[in-house]
């Protein structure tokens, strides 16, 4: 299973490397900067567990759900994070992608149920702080 809550490098400082990471399929710039990682491809001819079909499921909602918070559009994110959610509930990429998404769109108690989801699974990873300053902020 990939770390799905770790990101692979530290958000640049230059614009450029900004405007290009806007570009990179598997980060997001939405509320605070967040990366994911996708599972490794089956070997070809090989035929796929079920256990390997829903994970390569919730990748893709994982996938296009952050392509959607990428193009501001909240509701299609949400609904893409949300069937991760529901194939794999233990997903820190969608329960972190799917606040952001519903905090947009101004659904705080279920962002905030979303993002305690996340600090229980990630309680230590590189964007707790920043889910614990986003919960901070449903709370005002």
């Amino acid at each position: 299973m990939p770390d799905a809550g770790t990101p692979n490098n530290p958000p640049p400082k230059s614009k450029s490397k900004k405007l290009a990471n806007k570009f990179d399929p598997h980060c997001i710039d939405v509320i605070f900067h967040a990366c994911w990682s996708s599972p490794a491809p089956p070997p070809q001819g090989n035929v796929l567990t079920e256990e390997q079909k829903r994970a390569q499921e919730v990748s893709k909602d994982i996938e296009v759900g952050y392509y959607y918070l990428n193009e501001k559009n909240y509701i299609a994110a949400e609904s893409r994070l949300k069937e991760a959610v529901e194939l794999d509930p233990d997903s820190a990429a969608a329960l972190i992608g799917l606040g952001q998404a519903q905090q947009r769109l101004g659904r705080n108690a279920e962002a905030r149920e979303s993002y305690e989801a996340y600090l229980k699974l990630s309680p230590d990873s590189a964007d707790a702080q920043k889910v614990k300053k986003a919960l901070a902020e449903l709370q005002k």
